[in-house]
């Protein structure tokens, strides 16, 4: 869902509440089934994938975000697949709704990781929002990854980013999957660590009719292999057509299953 609400959503967003909002047990949803047709040995223990929400947003709404991606989880793990789990959380500045968010989401609580500078040039608080996800890390992981919406994206971005210099402690990120980021002028603020591309696999959603196109296209080049995949919609996480979702979604999964060998073949 992005700022613009459309009936196709309102009917989604009925749809999931009305079959008991799946995925939404304790803030927490499973992910990924087996790559198709491939026979799968289950490892000792199941990928966790730390899950950051956009602007104006929150845990609770990112899910409703990503319900194709966690239905198709839980009707993976019904199979007897290995299904890596999702975590949510909310950002650490509480701030107003997102544009078009509080239609849906009415009297709740929304978050943000940093805030925008005044000319829209960069962020205030990265090293704050750095040291919240590092904590994050620290008390709820092991995280094999992270998939960010929007500002989420580029906050996993930036993780990623510090991780790799060694400005904090840990080993680097697997995967990271952003979903509609933006390379707004923040990476200029981390250019001493921006100066190579990074390591990290990475995979990107860009919608067609985003405003960011350009910019989630430039901020892909912050990373040394980047899978780029677009649909026809604007700024949100995963396309408003199911079909186009699904397909999406079966790539997101074939790439994390990849990423954080999930099965042995």
């Amino acid at each position: 869902m992005s700022g613009h609400g459309t009936q196709e959503d309102l009917r989604a967003l009925e749809e999931i509440i009305m079959s008991g909002s799946e995925g939404m047990s304790d803030q927490r949803a499973a992910a990924a089934p087996p790559l198709p047709g491939a026979a799968h040995a289950q490892i000792a223990r199941a990928p966790r994938i730390l899950c950051l929400h956009g602007n104006g947003t929150s845990s609770v709404i990112m899910q409703f975000q990503l319900m194709h991606l966690t239905k198709a989880i839980k009707t993976a793990a019904k199979a007897g697949a290995t299904v890596p789990e999702l975590i949510f959380i909310d950002g650490c500045v509480p701030t107003e709704a997102a544009p078009g968010i509080g239609m849906f989401f009415p009297d709740q609580p929304y978050y943000k990781f940093c805030e925008r500078t005044a000319d829209r040039s960069g962020y205030v608080g990265i090293d704050t929002a750095i040291q919240y996800i590092n904590t994050v890390f620290e008390t709820q992981g092991p995280f094999d990854g992270i998939i960010g919406f929007s500002q989420g994206a580029n906050v996993a971005c930036m993780y990623a980013a510090h991780l790799e210099a060694g400005r904090i402690a840990g080993p680097p990120l697997k995967f990271v999957v952003s979903m509609s980021g933006s390379r707004s002028g923040w990476d200029k603020q981390l250019a001493d660590l921006l100066q190579t591309p990074l390591s990290t696999p990475s995979l990107h959603t860009i919608g067609d009719q985003d405003e960011y196109k350009e910019s989630g296209e430039q901020l892909a080049l912050l990373y040394a292999t980047p899978k780029v995949l677009t649909h026809a919609d604007n700024h949100r996480p995963l396309p408003s057509k199911k079909a186009a979702a699904l397909h999406i979604v079966g790539e997101i999964l074939d790439f994390i299953n990849a990423k954080t060998a999930a099965f042995a073949y």
